[in-house]
């Protein structure tokens, strides 16, 4: 499987924003974020549903509120709304930039 965290964390750097306050800003390129678009369209409900194993991610401390079966559909739509976003900045053939207020 693909490394999708690039995401958030492309590894490509804007450090001149940092001075004001964005600890890490990223970016991907027009090209990048199509590819990144048909990584995200190869996965399924089905793949997902598969992977989800909450009580591994509770384990692992991931968030702050324990995880259980019904916390799916909440990932699946927030899923699907990061693969909206892609489809239509990829459409507008435009870049992405994420990052992190300190």
């Amino acid at each position: 499987m693909t490394n999708l965290s690039r995401i958030i964390l492309s590894g490509q750097t804007i450090d001149e924003l940092e001075e004001y306050g964005m600890l890490e800003t990223n970016y991907l390129t027009a090209s990048q974020v199509k590819k990144t678009l048909s990584e995200l369209n190869q996965i399924t409900e089905q793949t997902l549903r598969d992977n989800f194993k909450p009580e591994v991610m509770n384990l692992k401390e991931v968030y702050c509120n324990p995880f259980d079966d019904s916390f799916f559909d909440y990932l699946l739509e927030y899923f699907n709304k990061v693969k909206d976003f892609y489809f239509d900045t990829a459409q507008q053939n435009k870049a992405v930039i994420t990052y992190i207020i300190n």
